[in-house]
C-alpha cells in the first residue's frame, strides 16, 4: 500500500512479493488507520521467526516494493525500518 494508491498495482506488487518468499498464497488486508496498531504486533511476532524465516521476508518485502520497476523513498525507508526492528540486513537494492 505504500507505494501506490493503484488496487490492481498493489494487489500484484503483493502476490509477487509473497511468491519470493515461498509462502502459499495469501491474502492482501485492506488499507486502514488501525494498520499501524496492528504493524506493531506483527512486527512482534515477525521477530520471533528464525533468521532465514526473516530475510526470506526482507526478499519478499523488496519485491514487493520494487515489484512497478521503481522503489520510492517511503518504500525503502518503510523496507529499512523493518530489517533493522527484526535485525535483518537489508538486501542490495539497484
Amino acid at each position: 500500500h505504500a507505494g501506490s494508491r493503484d488496487k490492481d498495482l498493489v494487489q500484484n506488487a503483493f502476490e509477487r512479493g509473497v511468491k519470493a518468499t515461498g509462502l502459499p498464497p495469501l491474502e492482501l488486508q485492506p488499507w486502514d488507520r488501525t494498520i499501524f496498531s496492528r504493524l506493531d504486533h506483527s512486527l512482534d511476532a515477525l521477530g520471533r521467526l528464525p533468521g532465514k524465516s526473516k530475510s526470506k521476508l526482507i526478499r519478499g518485502l523488496a519485491e514487493t516494493a520494487s515489484a512497478d520497476g521503481t522503489i520510492t523513498p517511503r518504500e525503502i525507508n518503510l523496507l529499512r525500518a523493518i530489517a533493522t526492528t527484526l535485525d535483518c540486513p537489508m538486501p542490495l537494492i539497484a
